[in-house]
């Protein structure tokens, strides 16, 4: 798996270009408690403690060395918890950057108005697309924001894919405890974008071979 995050460059091995999308929580900035995340339920204990999924995606992809982009996602709402929750987003930012030593910042902040029309839908669309570049790895956090946003951020995969040639690395849900709990579960939910792209590359097979490779996945 690890040999899949390089590419080779006259004869040189070299790093390629990550791209992170991480939203921001609409939450009340006292109810996001740093947690410590593991890998699926009841998986072993792998993250230090953060109040964002999208720091542990970072944190556990980032090898120190190469080229990274990162987006924030974010709603523009009436309450102002989501400009609380992005300074708090920045300060963990900043803290993994000290880490590692290395310039680990936002590049870019797509700011989504708190409203679920067509308008917003295809702004957020191409908004998305212009973040994307050719050849990259994409790291996706769809846990916070509206369903729409997490919707929307989902359906850009395919122009990333299909138009700017990238590999779809990770797609991650942070699970919450909101039953007081220190652990949350951190999924990787690639699966999903990876069968609807199944589906759609097989739709001229019959549909018993269609039914027939669905069953490959298990579940």
């Amino acid at each position: 798996m690890l040999l899949r995050r390089y590419i080779v460059v006259k004869g040189m091995i070299a790093l390629k270009k990550k791209i992170f999308f991480c939203s921001i929580p609409m939450l009340p900035p006292e109810a996001l408690r740093k947690i410590k995340y593991r890998k699926e339920t009841n998986g072993e204990l792998y993250s230090d403690p953060s109040r964002f999924p999208s720091i542990v995606m970072i944190d556990g992809c980032f090898l120190g060395e190469e080229e990274v982009k990162i987006i924030a996602v974010k709603t523009d709402d009436d309450n102002g918890r989501t400009a609380a929750n992005f300074k708090l987003f920045e300060k963990e930012l900043k803290e993994l950057a000290e880490k590692y030593e290395a310039p680990l910042k936002i590049d870019s902040v797509i700011i989504l108005p708190h409203d679920e029309g067509r308008d917003k839908q295809i702004a957020l669309f191409k908004q998305l697309a212009k973040e994307f570049e050719d050849g990259c790895e994409i790291y996706m956090d769809v846990t916070y924001g509206t369903k729409i946003t997490s919707i929307g951020m989902f359906a850009s995969l395919v122009y990333a894919e299909k138009v700017k040639k990238c590999d779809i690395k990770q797609i991650v849900y942070g699970k919450y405890p909101h039953d007081g709990g220190e652990i949350g579960d951190f999924f990787d939910v690639s699966s999903m974008y990876d069968l609807a792209m199944l589906i759609n590359s097989a739709e001229h097979l019959p549909q018993n071979n269609i039914d027939g490779l669905l069953k490959l996945f298990g579940g």
